[in-house]
């Protein structure tokens, strides 16, 4: 998927297991390329083609106590 190549994504979620390329993630992003040439916000990449930016941290959750 040569298009996608050099794209910055989100992880989103873990899709499963993949017997050969191990790993597989559901990544966002706007005009990615899926394996049937159409085009869409996701993807499912393999752990090893992804590469983590350095630097950029993932959003931290705000939590709040509340009383019933």
């Amino acid at each position: 998927m040569g298009k996608n190549l050099g794209r910055r994504v989100r992880v989103v979620s873990l899709q499963g297991e993949h017997s050969k390329l191990g790993r597989i993630w559901r990544c966002a992003a706007s005009n990615l390329m899926q394996f049937d040439g159409s085009y869409n916000d996701w993807a499912d990449f393999a752990a090893s083609w992804l590469q983590k930016i350095d630097g950029v941290k993932p959003k931290e959750t705000q939590t709040e106590e509340l009383t019933a």
